[in-house]
């Protein structure tokens, strides 16, 4: 099996997904620099390694190992980036102390969202789309 590893910045990640058949997936995006345009890759974690994300905040550095995989469904072919392996990368200078994840520390929550805001005001993202169960779609998953 291919196994890939990409480098990053976490820019996005998104609410964990729960499927009627108990299947869970979370996607998350990792800025990279590619040339002069940066490239924001679209990578999923799914079953028990949608905990792996919760440590994380966003603007950190990370690297993360996944799989390349693709389907045919209904003749519409699917390719998704599968991670199974996550590393924070340190940064190149020194910076203070990592931060605990929310659910670590009820104290630290007030400056992980201010974090948060303020990421997320220098870098707008379109709303996500919420999925209805019953939402009519080709998607086999």
């Amino acid at each position: 099996m291919n196994q890939y590893e990409i480098q990053g910045i976490l820019h996005h990640i998104a609410d964990v997904q729960v499927f009627e058949s108990g299947f869970k997936k979370r996607e998350f995006v990792v800025q990279i620099e590619d040339g002069k345009y940066p490239q924001n890759i679209k990578i999923e974690a799914i079953k028990d390694d949608v905990l792996y994300l919760e440590s994380y905040l966003l603007g950190d550095s990370i690297s993360c190992s996944f799989n390349l995989r693709g389907n045919e469904y209904n003749g519409k072919y699917y390719v998704s980036l599968q991670a199974w392996k996550f590393d924070r990368k340190k940064p190149a200078a020194p910076a203070p102390a990592p931060q605990r994840s929310a659910m670590q520390s009820g104290a630290n929550r007030e400056k992980i969202a201010e974090r948060m805001r303020k990421y997320h005001a220098a870098n707008p993202q379109p709303p996500a789309k919420v999925y209805e169960k019953n939402e009519d779609d080709d998607i086999p998953f």
